[in-house]
């Protein structure tokens, strides 16, 4: 009998980030069996904390370079997808997915599928390995949104096991728009509901018993900013590089400066004075600065 334990928020998160970065992911290199296998016994065995190597093409299989190009999938800890050698000799297939990177790029994650006899096996590697996914932020955006939860809660009446989910099928059935579907999607992936795969490039529907109170200690981001939004810690002061909003939040005993992007409904363009911004510059999604603007924004922008 296998004993029941309860699952680490950062597991969770982490699980939930995955399926919404590898929503956000394309393929970039296929390999066949021969190259496969000439890719993955190349590996090194040992890396360095902070070690990232990019994979570009090479002539008969993939070899690893120092910095980003355009077109290379980011492998950081490359000795991770060393996990792979057992099943080397049933590999057909093995296929890289990435969002878009150019030359100097920063670490991202990435997708690496194995085609196996009758099966797929699909491996996501941290843009760190000394760290997983669960503080890559990604979901924040989609959840932020006062909208997506009943739209979230629309859509999972209307999903029924289905190995792919049609967005644009979906968006009809549910009369949203894509991009509201999308984010509703996103909800339901952060709650366990539903996973994307990357093969396919959709997502499916697969419920795990995730407890809805779990949600909120896993966002403690979304909670702080919805905090900062009701408080009327938030004041208009200037109209902004773009003309959309320049804002000025007080969080604490400190004041910090929001900007608005030209797309104001796109927080992962704001900017923010806070260290945790400048720090990382939006790599891990957005502050709960940036969050309570954008929540606050939308809200005024709905009347």
């Amino acid at each position: 009998m296998e004993e029941k334990v309860p699952l680490p928020i950062r597991w969770l998160k982490g699980f939930a980030e995955t399926q919404m970065l590898s929503s956000r992911m394309s393929p970039v290199h296929s390999l066949d069996a021969a190259a496969a296998r000439t890719f993955i016994h190349s590996l090194p065995r040992n890396s360095s904390t902070k070690a990232v190597l990019w994979a570009t093409r090479a002539v008969r299989s993939l070899r690893l370079a120092t910095r980003a190009t355009a077109g290379s999938v980011c492998v950081a800890g490359p000795e991770r997808l060393r996990v792979l050698e057992p099943l080397i000799r049933h590999i057909q297939r093995l296929d890289a997915y990435s969002e878009p990177v150019t030359a100097g790029n920063a670490p991202v994650p990435s997708v690496w599928v194995a085609h196996l006899p009758g099966a797929r096996l699909s491996i996501g590697l941290s843009p760190e390995k000394s760290r997983g996914f669960s503080g890559e932020g990604s979901v924040l955006q989609a959840l932020s949104n006062p909208n997506t939860a009943q739209n979230a809660d629309m859509l999972s009446v209307l999903l029924s096991f289905e190995p792919r989910i049609d967005v644009p099928v979906m968006s009809a059935r549910a009369g949203l728009d894509e991009a509201a579907t999308r984010d509703a999607l996103a909800l339901l992936a952060s709650s366990g509901q539903v996973g994307f795969d990357a093969h396919a490039g959709e997502y499916f529907h697969r419920p795990l018993p995730v407890h809805p109170e779990a949600l909120t200690a896993m966002h403690p981001r979304l909670v702080g900013a919805k905090k900062l939004a009701d408080s009327g810690a938030i004041e208009r002061v200037g109209a902004g590089e773009h003309g959309t909003g320049e804002y000025s939040v007080r969080s604490g005993a400190n004041t910090y400066t929001v900007v608005l992007p030209a797309d104001p409904y796109a927080v992962e363009g704001y900017l923010c004075s806070c260290p945790w911004w400048l720090k990382y510059r939006g790599t891990r999604g957005p502050c709960k600065h940036a969050l309570a603007v954008s929540i606050l924004y939308r809200e005024h922008a709905a009347g």
